[in-house]
C-alpha cells in the first residue's frame, strides 16, 4: 500500500526513537564493560577478580610480544570478550608494545627465533641489507624465512615468558596491595 508523505513522516519516527536508544544502550553497555572503577571495585573485593586481572595483564603481554601491529587492542578486546575477563588490564598489557621497549622486545624476538630455527645467534652482517642478493623471488623467501618467521616464533616464545612471569609478579603485587578483608 503506497503512504502518504505525514504517513510516512509519522511511521519514521518511532524507529529513530528506537534505533538512538539502542545505539544509548549499546554505549552503556560498553561503557560498563570497560569501566575501570568496575576493575577497581572488583580488585578490592575478592581473589578472583585479582587473579582475573592478572591474568589479563598475562594475555596483554603475550599479545604485545607477537608482531601485529595496528592489531593488538583489537585482538585484546576480543581476547578479554573470548575469556571474559574486564578488557582494562589486557589492554594495559598490550602497551608493552609502546615505542621505548618495543624496539628491544622485537630485536630480542628476532634473535630468540632465529636461533630456535636456524641453531645459532645471527652474526651482525645478517642485519644489514647489503648482503641481501638480488630483489629476485627467491631472496624474498629467504627474508621472509629468515626474518619474518623467526620474528613470530620468538615473539609467540618470548610472549609467553613474559607473560608467565606478569603474572606472577602481578599476583604478588595485587595480593599485597590488596591484602583479603579479616575473616570474623
Amino acid at each position: 500500500m503506497l503512504l502518504t508523505q505525514p504517513e510516512q513522516a509519522s511511521t519514521s519516527r518511532p524507529k529513530r526513537r528506537w534505533e538512538l536508544s539502542r545505539l544509548k544502550r549499546h554505549a552503556r553497555r560498553m561503557w560498563h564493560w570497560i569501566s575501570p572503577f568496575r576493575v577497581w571495585r572488583e580488585l578490592r573485593r575478592g581473589g578472583a577478580a585479582r587473579r582475573d586481572f592478572a591474568s589479563g595483564l598475562a594475555i596483554g603481554v603475550f599479545i604485545a610480544c607477537v608482531p601485529v601491529w595496528g592489531l593488538q587492542t583489537i585482538i585484546g578486546l576480543f581476547a578479554a570478550r573470548k575469556f571474559s575477563i574486564h578488557p582494562l588490564p589486557i589492554i594495559a598489557g598490550t602497551q608493552l608494545s609502546a615505542p621505548p621497549i618495543a624496539p628491544a622486545l622485537s630485536v630480542a624476538s628476532i634473535v630468540l627465533g632465529h636461533s630456535i630455527l636456524t641453531g645459532r645467534l645471527p652474526h651482525v652482517s645478517d642485519w644489514h641489507g647489503v648482503h641481501l642478493p638480488a630483489f629476485t623471488l627467491a631472496a624474498v623467501n629467504s627474508l621472509v624465512l629468515t626474518w619474518f618467521v623467526a620474528w613470530f616464533i620468538g615473539g609467540a616464545i618470548l610472549g609467553f615468558v613474559l607473560a608467565i612471569l606478569t603474572y606472577l609478579f602481578a599476583s604478588i603485587a595485587l595480593r599485597i596491595m590488596f591484602p583479603h578483608p579479616a575473616v570474623r
